[in-house]
């Protein structure tokens, strides 16, 4: 599988999108051709045994000599005539003459192919293989998705026992779910601890007559990871795609979730919307489903709120300016462009080889700037995990033709309840209740479909969580002054902090009185340049990244004492916080997976003396990087290597362990 080092500029997958330049022959003679210099009342031709004139050849048909003269006429039409009376085929400018011998006397049961005579037996066995293979693309089958059309299925349709399958993938993320809530709060959390040490003996699911765990009546295997590592900075967009297009946030270009670009040009949006399907949202007051209108091009999207999102192939209102624009999380309007969102994610992949993705609430674009989109789009809103496992069950019982391959589905209620609260919250462990319910009713649906040995689900999160305090406050505006408070342009990102001073500030000044302060502050934060961030964190390429990055240690926070005590009354908020080193044990993300994968990576891993294993029982693994997901997918979707696009994920990674899939 393809892998890609961190780029100098964090722009390079932009590279070759220009036109492709043309390339014009000089013009000379080339096989028998003719200069184009040459007029047509005096043709001079390169010396060239293909170039001779007709008065001075004879031909030997089959044991009979003839001369020139006796040579069959040929059509006129076909022919051009030289000075000197020789006669050759036309070709546009260029005149040729016959190379092989003329149609003359024939063999009986002989024919003439390309100047040879053959027998006409071997001409029709030689002819069969390419109509064959002519026959075949003429009646491969068409896809028709907006994308090209390709069939590159390297694994059989698969059977449930009714309904035909193909590879399919089920990626949840669980927003903010950290690796220790395994172990604090495993009373909450039986569904998913069994989802990952299930074996064909066992089941996950709502049983009355199992306290909660299923009968286990199809095969089904699980596995999980001791955590696994996102990307710096610890947040939910630029880890979500990471997880999507397996690029660091240097590479993929969304470095936080609110940052500013000092180049984001000031042109049309190519965001081309006519052919997005916001399909199949749940209609609470009908209890069924419904296909929303297609948003066709010209027309206006808006989103639940009523805020336009902007019009097809027409600038976006606030998205841009001359000199840069801002990128915000929350704000469709700010956020939706597919020009912030560099990297291809796995489901326009999926669409670009002719499978369907289903994508909903995941963080991302509803369209690339390739103009690919999935085939089936639900955007953020407020719809209940069971609105959503409804919504994964609609696509899975489609039919083979119309049915969605990859579908991905993004959770932020552990998150949102952490932030409010803080990670031991009481709402916390509501929300991790009702994930495992949810995880609960998606295994009980995969048995009762008979897909549990057919389809993979693969459950992560994007990141950890930690508590914050009162106690633990930087005061920016105590280190920089209200001067250097304000002649800070743009501050990106949180807790992690860049900063962009005003055009005639004296940056190195401040940069100074920067890093004495954090010198001097026990290790409670620290300050980096492009020049001097960690190179672990491939976080230093790129104009998005602000020259300054403020890092505070876990759990504490950087504000300024308007916003302390003034904005928050004295009691700081969020109480609960990521965004951290990534090597914290805090910030860590969970990796969880059921199907014929998890069989896999559980029998490889222990045929070689468990060297990847930590335990057997349970099974779990050595953790690893966010960015192996994305090649995890692709390679279990089938799709070729040479169709996957770059990607920071290490090459091999998975290999071993597909070996045996």
């Amino acid at each position: 599988m393809s892998s890609l080092l961190s780029t100098g500029s964090g722009t390079g997958q932009n590279k070759g999108k220009g036109k492709a330049r043309q390339h014009t022959r000089t013009p000379r003679a080339e096989n028998g051709g003719i200069s184009r210099s040459s007029s047509s009342s005096s043709l001079e031709f390169e010396e060239d045994d293909l170039i001779m004139p007709l008065s001075d050849r004879s031909y030997d048909l089959h044991g009979q000599t003839l001369d020139s003269d006796e040579v069959p006429e040929e059509d006129d039409r076909l022919l051009a005539t030289t000075d000197d009376g020789a006669r050759g085929l036309k070709d546009r400018n260029t005149v040729r003459f016959p190379a092989s011998r003329p149609a003359g006397i024939q063999r009986e049961g002989w024919i003439q192919v390309v100047g040879y005579s053959l027998p006409r037996p071997l001409v029709y066995l030689f002819s069969l293989p390419p109509i064959l293979i002519l026959l075949s693309l003429l009646t491969r089958p068409f896809t028709s998705n907006n994308h090209p059309s390709h069939t590159h299925y390297r694994y059989p349709t698969l059977r449930n026992g009714t309904t035909s399958f193909h590879p399919t993938v089920i990626l949840i993320s669980l927003d903010g779910f950290r690796p220790s809530y395994l172990s604090t709060h495993s009373h909450l959390l039986p569904n998913l601890i069994a989802l990952g040490s299930r074996t064909p003996s066992s089941g996950v699911g709502e049983d009355d007559s199992t306290d909660g765990h299923g009968d286990g009546v199809s095969d089904g295997w699980g596995v999980r990871a001791e955590s696994m590592q996102p990307v710096f900075p610890t947040l939910t967009f630029p880890n979500h795609w990471s997880l999507m297009t397996g690029l660091y946030p240097e590479s993929h270009g969304i470095i936080a979730n609110d940052f500013w670009d000092p180049l984001f040009a000031s042109e049309p949006s190519s965001l081309d919307v006519s052919h997005t399907r916001k399909t199949a949202l749940l209609q609470h007051e009908q209890g069924s489903f419904f296909d929303p209108p297609t948003i066709r091009r010209g027309e206006t999207a808006r989103s639940d709120n009523n805020l336009e999102i902007g019009t097809a192939e027409e600038d976006f209102p606030g998205k841009r300016s001359e000199n840069g624009a801002q990128f915000v999380y929350t704000d469709e309007n700010k956020s939706w462009d597919g020009h912030w969102w560099w990297g291809e994610p796995i489901w326009s992949v999926v669409e670009r080889v002719g499978k369907k993705a289903a994508v909903i609430m995941w963080p991302g674009p509803p369209v690339t700037t390739a103009g690919i989109s999935p085939s089936y789009f639900v955007p953020y809103r407020a719809l209940s995990p069971n609105d959503k496992l409804t919504q994964i069950f609609a696509y899975l019982d489609k039919p083979l033709s119309t049915r969605p391959e990859f579908i991905a589905s993004y959770f932020p209620e552990i998150d949102q309840n952490a932030h409010r609260a803080g990670p031991m919250s009481i709402g916390v462990n509501e929300s991790l209740a009702l994930m495992d319910e949810m995880i609960g009713g998606l295994v009980q649906g995969l048995d009762q479909r008979n897909l549990t040995g057919l389809v993979n689900v693969v459950i992560v999160s994007d990141h950890g969580m930690t508590e914050t305090s009162n106690a633990r406050m930087i005061y920016l505006d105590e280190i920089l002054g209200e001067e250097g408070i304000n002649a800070i342009e743009h501050q990106d990102g949180w807790p992690s902090v860049g900063l962009r001073f005003e055009e005639g500030t004296d940056v190195e000044a401040y940069l100074k009185i920067l890093l004495d302060a954090a010198e001097g502050s026990n290790g409670t934060f620290a300050v980096y340049t492009h020049e001097t961030m960690p190179e672990r964190w491939h976080f230093s390429h790129g104009h998005r990244i602000a020259p300054i990055y403020i890092v505070p240690k876990v759990g504490w926070a950087i504000t300024t004492h308007h916003e302390h005590f003034v904005v928050f009354e004295g009691d700081y908020q969020p109480k609960g916080n990521h965004g951290y080193d990534n090597a914290s044990p805090e910030m860590q993300a969970i990796f969880f997976a059921q199907g014929p994968i998890a069989e896999s990576l559980r029998m490889a891993s222990t045929q070689d003396g468990s060297s990847d294993m930590i335990s057997l029982d349970p099974p779990i693994m050595k953790g690893f990087k966010n960015l192996e997901i994305f090649s995890l997918v692709t390679a279990l979707l089938g799709i070729p290597d040479d169709e996957e696009p770059p990607h920071n994920g290490t090459e091999g990674f998975w290999d071993r362990y597909l070996d045996s899939f």
